[in-house]
């Protein structure tokens, strides 16, 4: 194997660990929108207890409208944020891929090595197994590029649909804070 060829590889075997790191860390986010979340429904019940203190009896002004219809709307937001959150932590086609086995590595190598070692055109027991060393390091590495490519191919489209599941659950996360102040305010001047 070639200086060259054992730089490629390890271009994709740093990639593949990138996407697992990726995956760790959105893994990790969870706490932050969910501890936000339980913050604003605790905030926007509390309002709604506050505004209406006896329940809701009768809409006697047009800011009752208004609060009901910014509540309906906050409880909307949030059940959409729930629902991106829920995508990015758990998603639905989150199926991570790794490497198999080391065990399997290791007995893969050896068959590589029994296979070349058997069909080698060359006379001598040394050269035998040089030829059926060189091989096997070239056939495995191969292989090995082929496991990091198709796995990291993988990751990296899960890890994005949840990027992209995060980007939408922190803008729903700010609507809700803006019905939230809504709320709180139309209360508050009550």
């Amino acid at each position: 194997m070639t200086e060259a060829e054992f730089k490629n590889i390890g271009l994709y075997k740093d990639q593949y660990l990138f996407e697992h790191e990726r995956r760790k860390f959105y893994d990790r986010l969870i706490q932050y929108p969910t501890t936000l979340l339980v913050i604003f429904i605790g905030s926007a019940l509390y309002c709604l207890n506050k505004y209406y203190p006896n329940g809701i009896d009768k809409f006697c002004f047009e800011t009752d409208w208004f609060f009901i219809i910014a509540f309906g709307l906050f409880s909307l937001t949030v059940i959409i944020t729930i629902w991106f959150l829920g995508i990015m932590f758990h998603g639905f086609t989150r199926k991570y891929e790794y490497l198999p086995f080391t065990g399997e590595l290791e007995q893969h190598e050896k068959e590589l090595y029994k296979y070349y070692y058997k069909y080698s055109k060359k006379k001598s027991f040394k050269k035998k197994r040089e030829d059926a060393k060189n091989l096997t390091c070239q056939k495995f590495t191969l292989n090995l590029k082929k496991y990091y490519i198709g796995t990291t191919q993988t990751n990296q489209v899960i890890n994005d649909k949840r990027a992209d599941a995060y980007y939408l659950t922190r803008t729903f996360l700010f609507i809700n804070l803006v019905l939230l102040i809504v709320l709180g305010t139309i209360g508050y001047l009550k």
